[in-house]
C-alpha cells in the first residue's frame, strides 16, 4: 500500500496548480489510514455560502478513468485511476483515487461515500475547497522534497454542473478532466477533519 500512497502524493504534486506557502505543520496518520494536518492553510477558510450551492452535497464528481500507462512508461500491475470527490457545504472535501487493472465505470455508492479510508489501491485525501464564481479552488496535504505541504487543485465550474480540472503536463492529451455529478443516496457520513 506505501507503494500506492508515495505514487499519489507524487500524482497529487504534478496533477496540482502548485505549493502553497503554508506549512501544514506535523501530519498525523489516524487509524483508517489518512493523514491529517496539524492545521490547516488560512487560504480556504472561508466559505462561499453563493459558491458551494453550486456544488452538489447529495451527489460525488466522478472523472472518467485515467490510463497511467499512457503518461508513463507501462509497468503498473494496476494502471488505471480511477477518481471522484465529494463536497459538503462546510468547505470539505473527500477526494479518492482508486488503482484497478481495468477501467472501472461504475459510479461509486453511498457504502464508498462514507469510507473516508484508506487501503490497498485506494488513497484517501481530505481537504478544503472554496468556490468563486465558475472557480473551483480544493487544498490537499501534498509533498515535496522539503517535506509536507499543502497542493492546490483548481477547476472551472461548468453550466451542467460539473467542472473540469486545470490539465498538467504529466496527463496524457486523451485524458477526459470532467467531472461528473453522479446523484448517490444514503450519503450519511460528515468530515471529521
Amino acid at each position: 500500500m506505501r507503494c500506492y500512497w508515495h505514487m499519489a502524493m507524487l500524482l497529487i504534486l504534478q496533477y496540482c496548480q502548485g505549493c502553497i506557502e503554508a506549512d501544514p505543520g506535523r501530519l498525523t496518520r489516524i487509524d483508517d489510514g489518512r493523514l491529517l494536518p496539524e492545521r490547516w492553510s488560512e487560504a480556504l477558510t472561508t466559505v462561499d455560502h453563493d459558491g458551494w450551492r453550486r456544488l452538489s452535497s447529495d451527489a460525488l464528481y466522478v472523472k472518467r478513468p485515467i490510463n497511467l500507462n499512457d503518461a508513463y512508461q507501462p509497468t503498473k500491475a494496476r494502471p488505471w485511476i480511477h477518481t471522484w470527490y465529494r463536497f459538503w457545504p462546510s468547505g470539505h472535501v473527500l477526494q479518492c483515487w482508486q488503482y484497478t487493472a481495468e477501467p472501472d465505470l461504475a459510479s461509486p455508492s453511498a457504502n464508498d461515500a462514507d469510507d473516508f479510508s484508506e487501503r490497498e489501491h485506494r488513497i484517501a485525501s481530505v481537504g478544503r475547497y472554496r468556490v468563486r464564481g465558475d472557480h473551483l479552488e480544493m487544498e490537499f496535504i501534498g509533498y515535496h522534497e522539503g517535506g509536507s505541504t499543502f497542493v492546490r487543485e483548481k477547476a472551472q465550474l461548468n453550466p451542467d454542473g460539473s467542472f473540469t480540472v486545470f490539465a498538467t503536463q504529466w496527463l496524457p492529451a486523451s485524458a477526459d478532466l470532467t467531472c461528473r455529478p453522479h446523484p448517490v443516496q444514503g450519503m450519511r457520513r460528515y468530515p471529521d477533519w
